[in-house]
């Protein structure tokens, strides 16, 4: 079994290995070099994958949500990028410019893995390019506004812990289930939590 240090090293590494990954597949439309790709992922969705590689290594399968879900499971946030360590988790909130678009869990927006070296991350940060490496975690986006960021350590995550500390969102998924005699199914009312979902986490990631 991996020491904490050995699996923080493993997980950043992995990181590496999805470098040249596209966004996510409807930003690549048959015009793009990246439309035939077998895994597309987005900033949550690189986290995810990472997570997945690693799940036996963790001891934990990281639930299907996005960034929001993720900065809740880490609970152990600094004040400052020098007390990250090498694969520790950059998120950032904002305010979305688009009135209509879907608000996000405490206003999470985006998530990188500072890399360990100066201000680099890496990440899915925009829509029509690839997982890279990034000079600096600090950007200005067209999409969302009042940027702020947020240092989360791994931690956790490397103790085999994945769980939400948040009280305000629950992270739970409705269950949807065919009706005796109908051929209809109907939403049932019961909520079920991230860890019966293990089924969404082997799908292909977004």
């Amino acid at each position: 079994m991996l020491d904490p240090a050995e699996l923080r090293e493993k997980f950043l590494h992995c990181a590496l290995e999805y470098i040249g990954a596209p966004y996510h597949r409807r930003q690549h439309g048959p015009e793009s070099p990246f439309h035939n790709r077998k895994i597309f992922l987005d900033c949550c969705g690189l986290i995810r994958r990472i997570c997945h590689d690693l799940k036996k290594e963790l001891g934990f399968i990281i639930g299907p949500w996005n960034q929001g879900y993720q900065f809740d499971t880490l609970p152990v946030r600094y004040i400052s990028i020098r007390q990250l360590e090498p694969g520790d988790l950059i998120f950032v909130s904002g305010k979305y410019v688009k009135p209509n678009a879907k608000k996000q869990a405490h206003n999470m927006v985006h998530v990188e893995i500072w890399l360990g070296e100066g201000v680099k991350t890496i990440g899915a940060r925009w829509k029509k390019s690839v997982v890279e490496i990034h000079e600096t975690y600090e950007y200005v986006s067209r999409s969302y506004t009042n940027m702020r960021y947020h240092f989360c350590s791994i931690d956790t995550w490397l103790k085999g812990v994945c769980e939400s500390v948040c009280i305000v969102h629950p992270w739970t998924r409705r269950v949807y289930s065919a009706r005796p005699h109908s051929s209809r199914n109907k939403i049932q009312s019961q909520r079920v939590r991230e860890r019966d979902f293990v089924s969404d986490i082997e799908r292909t990631w977004e």
